[in-house]
């Protein structure tokens, strides 16, 4: 398995190898941000930081995500499993309420997640943290967010207060965007919707260098029919059988970046620009 610490020194080096600024392809929750554990975390007893909560999260998550595969049904009714601080599963006291334990942890997760300010509330992850310094850099050409939503869920722009949070940071770029895939279940793969993320790259933006994403049906498959390309998981356990010659897991940990950060990028890259075009040859008065 190939770990890397840091995506931004991962982007500079394939930058500088390649002669030119690159072209990344990204998904937002749980690479962008903490949506699953920011959930859990909110709803159980303040036992420990989020920072803490979160990495401790992700070593819990391979014991159901080996069984089942990331994001069924199974993920979350096994919830228990994940919120350490909320239910011990090896506690046979605790295993006669745990219907009932989890149940209510459901109903108040889905009452934190339909909170207007949930993608407010929600801090980034180091992964953002990281393309954030490389926009500064001016090592990205573009930069495509892509999310999915199940038809009829929310309108054809996708989860309002996604796109609200995306205006707010990565959208102060004039080099990314925001895609919001509309899908509905397979008629031939049960349990899939379509169209599939490879799809989408395929008619949209298919000559990307970099693809990043947490779920690694979605990742394998699309490295099949873009085999020459990097692809990019963050380094959670669940996902470490995963793995190839041109694949990296990426350290992520919660950042303390805010959204006046993506700005400040903007900014910081324009005024580089800026000076190139007035010295190009580096000199300066």
């Amino acid at each position: 398995m190939t770990k890397v610490d840091n995506l931004y020194e991962l982007i500079k080096q394939k930058s500088k190898e390649k002669g030119r600024p690159l072209k990344i392809i990204c998904d937002w929750d749980e690479v962008l941000q903490a949506s699953k554990a920011f959930l859990l975390w909110e709803v159980s007893p303040k036992n420990l930081s989020f920072k803490e909560y979160f990495n401790r999260f992700w070593e819990k998550a391979v014991m159901i995500n080996y069984e089942h595969g990331f994001g069924t049904k199974e993920y979350f009714d096994e919830n228990h499993y994940m919120n350490y601080s909320y239910i011990d599963p090896d506690d046979p006291n605790e295993k006669i309420n745990r219907k009932d334990l989890l149940d209510d942890t459901k109903r108040r997760s889905n009452k934190v997640y339909h909170n207007p300010l949930f993608y407010d509330k929600n801090p980034f992850l180091s992964i953002a943290e990281d393309i954030v310094r490389a926009e500064k850099s001016g090592l990205i050409e573009w930069l495509v967010i892509i999310t999915s939503h199940k038809k009829g869920k929310h309108e054809s722009q996708g989860n309002p207060r996604k796109r609200k949070k995306f205006e707010k940071t990565f959208g102060k770029w004039s080099n990314c965007r925001l895609s919001s895939i509309e899908v509905i279940p397979d008629s031939v793969e049960k349990g899939k919707f379509s169209p599939y993320r490879w799809e989408y790259v395929k008619n949209n933006c298919p000559d990307f260098d970099i693809f990043i994403d947490d779920n690694t049906a979605v990742l394998t498959k699309t490295r099949e029919h873009f085999s020459d390309r990097i692809f990019i998981l963050p380094n959670y356990k669940f996902s470490h059988h995963i793995q190839g010659e041109n694949i990296f897991h990426v350290n992520q940990e919660v950042s303390d970046i805010t959204d006046k950060d993506f700005a400040i990028a903007a900014l910081e890259l324009k005024a580089k620009q800026l000076e190139m075009e007035v010295c190009p040859s580096g000199r300066r008065g």
